[in-house]
C-alpha cells in the first residue's frame, strides 16, 4: 500500500507463488499482471517430476516383491555366487534409484562424471524415468536465455504438445502450470 501511495504503479508483479498475493495484488494494483519468478516455477515443476519418480520407484519395488521366495538360514557359497551373477535385486535397484532421484531434475551441465554414470544406470533400471528426465531438460531449455517472447512461446508449445509427456499424470499437472503462467 505504501508503494501505491507513493505513486508506484507496476505493469507486472513477480512473486514466489504464495496464495497470499493474488487477492492483495488485485486490490492494490488491479491492472498489474501477477507472475511467478522463474526459480519458483522450476521448483514447483521439479517437485511434480520428483513425485512421478517416487511413484515409479514404488511401483518398481512392488514388482520386486512378487519374485522368488526367500529360504531360511544363511546362504551357502553356491547361493551367494548365484546371487552375485544375477546382479542387484529389484529391491536394491529401486533403492539405488531412490537415493539418486535428484539426478532426474539436475541440470545436465552440473552433473559430475559419477552422477552421469549413476543417471545412466537409473535409466537402465527404470526406463520410464527417461521421459521425466527429458521433461526436466525441456523445462530448463524453456527458461534458458537469451530468447525473445516468440522463441519462449515456441519452446513452451513444443513441451505442451509432446505426446510422451501426456502419458505421465504428474507431467500433465506441470504442463497445466505452464499453461497458466
Amino acid at each position: 500500500s505504501n508503494l501505491r501511495n507513493h505513486g508506484f504503479c507496476p505493469r507486472v508483479v513477480v512473486t514466489d507463488g504464495s496464495n497470499l498475493y493474488p487477492t492483495l495484488l488485485a486490490e492494490i494494483w488491479p491492472d498489474a499482471r501477477h507472475q511467478l519468478c522463474v526459480f519458483h516455477v522450476i521448483k514447483d515443476i521439479n517437485k511434480l517430476v520428483l513425485d512421478a519418480v517416487r511413484r515409479l520407484r514404488s511401483a518398481m519395488s512392488r514388482r520386486g516383491k512378487a519374485g522368488r521366495k526367500k529360504k531360511r538360514g544363511r546362504k551357502g557359497a553356491k547361493a551367494k555366487a548365484r546371487a552375485a551373477r544375477r546382479g542387484l535385486t529389484v529391491k536394491e535397484r529401486a533403492n539405488f534409484v531412490f537415493k539418486r532421484r535428484h539426478l532426474i531434475v539436475k541440470r545436465r551441465e552440473n552433473l559430475t562424471e559419477l552422477e552421469r554414470d549413476d543417471l545412466k544406470r537409473m535409466l537402465e533400471y527404470l526406463p520410464e524415468l527417461a521421459i521425466l528426465r527429458r521433461f526436466a531438460e525441456r523445462i530448463y531449455w524453456l527458461f534458458d536465455t537469451p530468447k525473445d517472447f516468440h522463441q519462449a512461446c515456441c519452446r513452451r508449445g513444443v513441451i505442451l504438445h509432446d505426446p510422451a509427456f501426456q502419458t505421465v499424470p504428474e507431467l500433465v499437472k506441470a504442463m497445466e502450470q505452464l499453461d497458466d503462467e
